[in-house]
């Protein structure tokens, strides 16, 4: 289990979900516009991993497709850029838990100590980050990228970057 709290996000294949779930984040975030068929593959990646919470994350659905896919899930959060009714990661403003994208490192200390926000570090390079900075703030998200092919993916460069927030 990780020492931070991290959100898995952009997922769009189970090769990325089973890792991320087996790492132990606490947030799973499932692509919902990068996916085919939405419901169907969401459904498929779901019933695969346990752990984290599910986050089905849009940027396109409206308050009414919300409605159709909250009821036929029941997601415990979801992330989305228009406002909903229902208890969502708000990207980059709003009330509660916040997802802010940063394009370097020196704007991480902008975020040292400020609750319910979600950094982003995925556009930065992980081997130029300082474990130290990480473990300041509440929370941080790496993105999910594409497959090399169907379930071949090397995670080598992630794993060395969480090896240092493992418990010893």
């Amino acid at each position: 289990m990780l020492t931070i709290r991290v959100k898995a996000g952009s997922i769009t294949h189970l090769t990325d979900a089973r890792y991320f779930a087996a790492l132990g984040v606490e947030w799973l975030g499932i692509n919902l516009d990068a996916l085919h068929d939405p419901v169907q593959d969401y459904k498929e990646i779901v019933d695969w991993v346990e752990g984290p919470i599910i986050v089905p994350e849009s940027a396109e659905y409206s308050p009414v497709d919300w409605d159709g896919f909250v009821q036929m899930f029941q997601p415990k959060l979801i992330q989305s850029k228009i406002p909903t009714a229902y208890d969502a990661i708000q990207i980059e403003a709003g009330e509660g838990l916040r997802l802010i994208t940063v394009d370097n490192a020196a704007q991480l200390d902008k975020y040292v100590g400020v609750q319910e926000v979600i950094v982003d570090i995925t556009s930065l390079s992980l081997s130029e980050i300082e474990p130290e900075m990480i473990r300041k703030l509440y929370a941080i998200q790496i993105c999910g990228a594409e497959e090399e092919r169907p379930g071949f993916k090397s995670y080598d460069e992630l794993d060395e970057f969480f090896e240092a927030f493992m418990p010893e």
